[in-house]
């Protein structure tokens, strides 16, 4: 009898000592809140305590989704140690869209020379709630009258669609009126109406007052103009390459040359594609001035 004492004594503590670390390995889990509203979100933590020396084997692991309950993130499984022991620690958010009590289930972990499983949580899903009587009541069919005509909307349509089209056909007519620009035959000899142009052009000294792009228009609308009261042709209208078409046989190949190039600079600079300079503008009034006179010349 006396022995059988301190063998109960001896099997009581190794019990106590036992169970003292696999109480101290169990992972807890803890659900804040436990009653949520359609798509609010909880979380569930995971806690434990193990010796410093124990390794994670198998870390509770829920499914994405379970019992209509969705997982929304998974957050890092932290540690720390504190003193010989280690702590671990996890918070998932969890979200549900369909109202009810429902159970997150256990689920099992390995942590050192402990298995074990983690507790059922209940949490409770609650239908969003309405504010005032009007939803909730449960009312009689009523018929919808069937819509008449929106005249207020045809109205504006109407008007919305006409007015863009008086506009345009106002346009169109002014413009048929207009019509395309023609040359006109100016009232004296076009050769003397050339010349006076050109001295009237010359004196107003545009270059030196920085208005090259006025002074090659002016000096274009010379050329085109006499060309068009000498031929009889839609000079005005026409296009740089046009003309030189129609003068190239109306002169000898050097002073074609010369036309063309002052042609060309005239439309660079209306274009603002080229800056000319005083001596360059000089030298183009002298070539279209020449053109004109070598040009009267033969016809005469």
């Amino acid at each position: 009898m006396r022995n059988t004492v301190p063998n109960i004594i001896l099997l009581i503590v190794a019990i106590l000592l036992h169970g003292t670390n696999g109480f101290g390995q169990t992972v807890s889990a803890t659900l804040k809140p436990t009653s949520i509203v359609l798509g609010e979100q909880t979380s569930l933590t995971l806690y434990s305590v193990s010796d410093r020396g124990d390794f994670i084997h198998n870390w509770p692991n829920y499914p994405d989704t379970f019992n209509h309950i969705e997982i929304i993130k998974r957050g890092n499984i932290d540690s720390n140690i504190v003193g010989n022991n280690k702590r671990y620690s996890q918070v998932i958010l969890l979200t549900s869209f369909d109202s009810g009590s429902w159970i997150i289930p256990t689920v099992p972990y390995s942590i050192g020379q402990v298995n074990g499983k983690t507790a059922e949580i209940s949490l409770s899903v609650n239908p969003v709630q309405l504010e005032g009587t009007d939803y909730n009541d449960i009312k009689e069919i009523i018929e919808v009258p069937a819509p008449g005509i929106d005249w207020l909307f045809w109205i504006l349509v109407t008007i919305g669609v006409l007015i863009p089209m008086v506009l345009l056909f106002i346009w169109w007519k002014n413009r048929k009126s207009k019509g395309v620009p023609t040359s006109k035959k100016p009232a004296e000899p076009p050769y003397e109406w050339a010349m006076k142009q050109l001295k009237i052009l010359e004196e107003a000294n545009l270059p030196m007052q920085g208005e090259m792009k006025q002074y090659y228009i002016r000096l274009y609308n010379i050329y085109r103009h006499y060309l068009s009261a000498t031929s009889g042709k839609r000079i005005l209208q026409s296009s740089t390459d046009d003309i030189l078409i129609t003068i190239r046989h109306q002169m000898n190949a050097e002073d074609f040359t010369n036309i063309s190039v002052v042609l060309r600079i005239a439309d660079a600079v209306k274009f603002a594609k080229y800056g000319s300079s005083v001596t360059e503008a000089n030298d183009s009034f002298r070539i279209i001035s020449t053109g004109i006179i070598r040009m009267n010349n033969i016809k005469s």
